[in-house]
């Protein structure tokens, strides 16, 4: 971003979140904002950085370089209204939906047009449909035709894989993944990202949802955490957070890890990979 004259970025929210976590250390070094600045929410941060005037936001752009001026985020969801606070500090915010098998997007559209939770409209000439499983089907001339060694895909339309909704004006909600969505014992269907919102806190690196089977053969949603050295108690940090998010999303059981959660290339979460290889034997606690 410095050296080269990047103008756009493509990324996921995590990458966002590390570059504007090292924003905030170049201004708390800067003495633009406090020391006690760490434990703020970023959107917070940038919304008290946009009133302090050009001088403050002087130092952002330096770091992230005076050629870059847009950013899409795709791979999760965001909430558009951090268009309007990046926005404050020069940068364009767009959200993006796609897949490898779109050749890669299907849609793209600036964060202030979206409604709340949506990743926008189609792109022109792509066709969207949520079939009767809720899936997302999407037909056009960027999607591939078929896999290798396979058939190609019926009457043209693939199926993403991914659960959604669409309003009346064609805006595409993402619900979350078929195969991630998790079957609790009182039937509830609770999707991860619908639940992490819940969890995140100013002591945690990283968190997320991952379902855990068990002794009844149901899923449990379970809180993995990556805490920062210096977190407060975790035990009582969790179950604050569980007693305040809505009563389907009150999860009984957390676990600490050391290690970075672990991601595809793209940044989604490994969730059934990363419950497979956590044990309940591992420190764990319950409430």
């Amino acid at each position: 971003l410095q050296n080269d004259g990047i103008t756009h970025l493509l990324a996921v929210p995590t990458l966002l979140e590390m570059i504007l976590n090292e924003a905030r250390e170049v201004l708390i070094d800067e003495k633009i904002l406090p020391a006690e600045a760490r434990s703020t929410p970023i959107e917070v941060m940038l919304a008290q950085l946009s009133g302090l005037g050009e001088e403050a936001i002087r130092p952002v752009c330096r770091l992230l370089g005076t050629s870059f001026h847009s950013i899409v985020i795709g791979g999760a969801s965001i909430d558009p209204v951090w268009g309007e606070i990046l926005g404050n500090i020069g940068i364009d915010l767009y959200l993006g939906y796609g897949l490898t098998e779109a050749s890669p997007i299907l849609t793209c559209n600036k964060a202030g047009d979206c409604p709340a939770g949506s990743v926008g409209k189609a792109l022109p000439d792509v066709r969207l449909k949520i079939n009767e499983r809720g899936e997302i089907m999407a037909a056009g001339p960027n999607i591939t035709s078929g896999y290798l060694g396979e058939l190609a895909f019926p009457e043209s339309w693939f199926n993403t894989g991914d659960l959604g909704h669409m309003d009346e004006a064609g805006n595409l909600f993402i619900d979350g993944r078929s195969k991630e969505v998790m079957v609790t014992a009182n039937g509830d269907t609770i999707f991860p990202e619908e639940m992490e919102p819940h969890y995140r806190h100013p002591d945690f690196f990283e968190c997320c949802v991952v379902p855990m089977e068990g002794k009844d053969g149901n899923d449990r949603p379970v809180i993995v955490i990556h805490p920062r050295q210096d977190a407060g108690d975790l035990e009582q940090i969790v179950r604050e957070l569980a007693t305040s998010a809505p009563a389907r999303f009150r999860a009984r059981r957390y676990i600490c890890v050391k290690q970075p959660i672990p991601r595809t290339e793209l940044g989604k979460i490994k969730r059934r990979e990363l419950a497979k290889s956590l044990s309940l034997k591992e420190t764990n606690h319950e409430h």
